[in-house]
């Protein structure tokens, strides 16, 4: 079994449409370090702005997202977040006054490939700002059941791969794994060595 490195997709508010979207009026900044890229946005405390993050996944499957966002005393403290996914939506909500310049862990959602899925912050009261900087897609890996090439050569080129699994086994000594091993491969290929 060999799994898949984890893909990584993200998506920037300097990115341009269809991947970053808003509504109402935004602002760029970089008064407040700790954003992602060039800068962040933040939304003039307008009660109805929206924000709107759409990744172009490569593949279908399980993927951990992450929010950023940079932190002050004037953030909302509950800002709304929907995410669209695969298998409907999720709404929650996050406290952009602590945790900022950090990619904070919303949840692990299936997405299909493409660009179906999406991440959605909104006002809450227009009280406070709401920081739009980016939102991290990490695939959790796929496991694949692919022959390690070296049991493929063994497999297709017996006449030398059981003399050589025949010294592995001999030279094994007290590796009772080794030797374990190398038998059970020339069990396969139908030597008795080891047996």
């Amino acid at each position: 079994v060999r799994f898949a490195p984890p893909t990584e997709v993200i998506v920037d508010d300097a990115d341009a449409a269809p991947a970053f979207q808003t509504t109402g009026t935004w602002t760029h900044s970089t008064s407040t370090p700790g954003y992602f890229g060039t800068g962040y946005k933040h939304n003039n405390q307008d009660p109805a702005s929206t924000a709107t993050f759409t990744p172009d996944l490569p593949a279908d499957g399980s993927y951990d997202v992450y929010l950023r966002w940079t932190a002050s005393s004037n953030r909302e403290t509950a800002v709304p977040v929907t995410v669209h996914h695969d298998g409907g939506t999720a709404s929650l909500t996050v406290n952009q006054t602590a945790n900022g310049g950090t990619w904070n862990l919303l949840g692990t959602w299936s997405f299909a490939a493409g660009t179906s899925g999406s991440v959605v912050l909104a006002a809450a009261d227009g009280v406070g700002y709401v920081i739009a900087d980016a939102v991290r897609f990490v695939s959790q890996g796929a496991a694949t059941m692919d022959p390690p090439a070296a049991l493929a050569v063994a497999v297709t080129q017996t006449a030398t791969a059981i003399p050589m699994l025949q010294a592995k086994h001999d030279d094994a000594g007290t590796h009772p794994d080794g030797k374990l091993v190398a038998a059970h491969i020339l069990g396969m290929l139908g030597d008795a060595t080891g047996a």
